[in-house]
């Protein structure tokens, strides 16, 4: 899934680092309220951020400055 996934959006593998990561989802649930921007399916703001906030890295400050700049608080 991951692979095709990246192939769509024409994404060239790494071998360390992450630019896109793309998390398949376990239910339905976690894409409750995704939004549609340019045709293409989104997870909420809300949901990148745990999942940020779950990740390496950089990931949480990546998750502290989208809570800032698109969630407001």
């Amino acid at each position: 899934m991951g692979r095709a996934a990246g192939e769509a959006f024409d994404c060239a593998p790494r071998r360390e680092g992450t630019n896109l990561p793309l998390i398949e989802v376990n239910s339905p649930g976690e894409l409750l309220f995704r939004q549609k921007l340019e045709g293409v399916w989104l997870a909420s703001h809300i949901q990148v951020y745990l999942d940020l906030l779950r990740g390496e890295g950089c990931a949480k400050d990546l998750a502290v400055h989208l809570r800032r700049k698109r969630i407001g608080f």
